[in-house]
């Protein structure tokens, strides 16, 4: 298959160069796999120039027919994909985690799987892959549901983070609902020194609207690494020099249980768990 590949490549193009190119390949690959088919053949099917390969009337005619063949292959395997491949993987995650880590992951999701769709459910809540809302859930924590699965993407660990410039001493804390408390009330159950001055707290319901609120110079929040790992990076947000740290549930992955039979599903959730692995690891 390599071989009448290469050879088709090369008589629609005219040059083992330009054929190499657009296989990912050698142009020398290109050349030996395309001499290896003459050989087989016992049949020149081209003619060699300097910058160019010119067909033989051999190779025209053998040209049109493995195009032939090829262009039905492509067709046959569309076909079957798309009846063993879904239409769209939907996938439950909240705000921060979408458009930091997911969105950027897009276009290598649509290189890979090009009949799939991704549909983004953006939201705090806990969406449940098991009910059929959704396929597969980006979270903080696990869950015990014997109808689902997960797999750790990564351990986590919350600290004081700001605008760049901010005033560790005097700026105000921003919190926000974690668990059945707030982040800075569990922070200070743990006995760490609370940043920032003793006065203005700024409190919102969601995580993603305090991190937002951070980057805006508003105060110092607690964000969990590595999921706030893009903004420092890209030096929307600092990390408090030298701080203690707080040890947060890890991120993972859940999806309904897969049977033995799931192999697509397992596939396209492996693939994730991987990319997201790559990605809150990078």
């Amino acid at each position: 298959m390599a071989q009448l590949r290469a050879f088709d490549a090369a008589a629609r193009l005219g040059s083992f160069k330009e054929a190499a190119a657009a296989l990912h390949r050698t142009p020398s690959t290109i050349s030996h796999d395309v001499a290896a088919l003459e050989t087989f053949l016992g049949a020149l099917l081209f003619e060699r120039r300097t910058r160019a390969v010119l067909l033989t009337d051999a190779g025209r005619a053998y040209a049109d027919a493995v195009a032939g063949v090829l262009d039905g292959l492509a067709g046959a395997t569309a076909q079957l994909r798309s009846r063993c491949w879904p239409e769209a993987v939907r996938i439950s995650t909240n705000p921060l985690m979408a458009a930091e880590i997911v969105t950027p992951m897009i276009p290598r999701f649509e290189a890979e799987f090009p009949g799939v769709q991704l549909h983004l459910s953006v939201t705090e809540a806990l969406e449940n892959p098991g009910q059929g809302s959704v396929d597969l859930a980006i979270r903080y924590g696990g869950t015990d549901q014997r109808n689902l699965e997960q797999v750790q993407i990564c351990e986590s660990t919350a600290l004081p983070v700001a605008a760049p410039g901010v005033d560790w001493g005097c700026a105000p804390r921003i919190d926000y609902v974690l668990g059945m408390s707030t982040a800075w009330t569990q922070w200070q159950q743990l006995g760490h020194a609370l940043p920032g001055g003793s006065g203005r707290v700024h409190r919102f319901s969601q995580f993603a609207a305090a991190v937002g609120a951070a980057e805006r110079g508003l105060g110092i929040t607690l964000a969990p690494r590595p999921l706030v790992n893009p903004l420092i990076r890209s030096g929307r947000l600092v990390a408090m020099p030298n701080a203690e740290t707080m040890s947060v549930s890890p991120i993972t992955l859940i999806s309904r249980r897969l049977g033995v039979d799931a192999a697509v599903w397992r596939g396209l959730r492996d693939w994730w768990r991987d990319a997201l692995r790559s990605a809150l690891h990078g």
